[in-house]
């Protein structure tokens, strides 16, 4: 048992039917013995103001991943309200939350945590991501690139772009080089 925990913000949204209130439940229990999660379905104050309190107030903003998730309005407030409070966002699906075992939960939210992030100044001067994947990934490739746009950062993604070949080739390495 964790002596002093941290509070999560726990985001997400129910629009696309992937999160249900029974699921929010077991993330809650999952992350609770090292984290004091907020999750506003579960709590009874769930004022708007009450809910940016509580993203402003916590240490960290953890994202569940859906195929929806970045098209909720909630969601895209409560990501601005963690950039501009410089609170570390952490995105994760759920399977991967419930899948972990506590110390290995730990190890993924802390040690995404403590990767180094640029300054704001840094993110002005470099602020686009080139995203390699594969292409059984394409749901959750789309959902990063709307994680690094809320976080102020510009994203290329091969296959998005009209003018690279259908194909990976020698002319998509000449082009990606220019």
């Amino acid at each position: 048992m964790w002596t002093k925990k941290i509070k999560i913000f726990v985001s997400y949204t129910v629009h696309d039917g992937a999160v249900t209130k029974v699921l929010l439940e077991k993330i809650k229990q999952r992350i609770s013995s090292f984290a004091e999660p907020y999750i506003d379905l579960l709590n009874e104050n769930t004022l708007q103001e009450t809910v940016e309190k509580a993203v402003r107030e916590s240490a960290l903003l953890l994202v569940i991943l859906t195929e929806k998730v970045y098209e909720s309005k909630w969601v895209a407030k409560e990501l601005e309200i963690a950039r501009e409070y410089d609170i570390p966002i952490i995105p994760m699906t759920a399977e991967q939350i419930l899948s972990l075992n506590e110390k290995e939960c730990v190890e993924y939210i802390f040690g995404y945590n403590n990767q180094p992030r640029p300054s704001k100044r840094q993110q002005q001067i470099n602020n686009s991501v080139f995203i390699s994947h594969s292409n059984s990934d394409k749901i959750f490739v789309q959902q990063i690139c709307n994680l690094f746009k809320y976080m102020g950062y510009s994203t290329y993604v091969d296959w998005l772009d009209r003018n690279l070949p259908r194909y990976t080739s020698e002319i998509t390495a000449v082009i990606l080089k220019e």
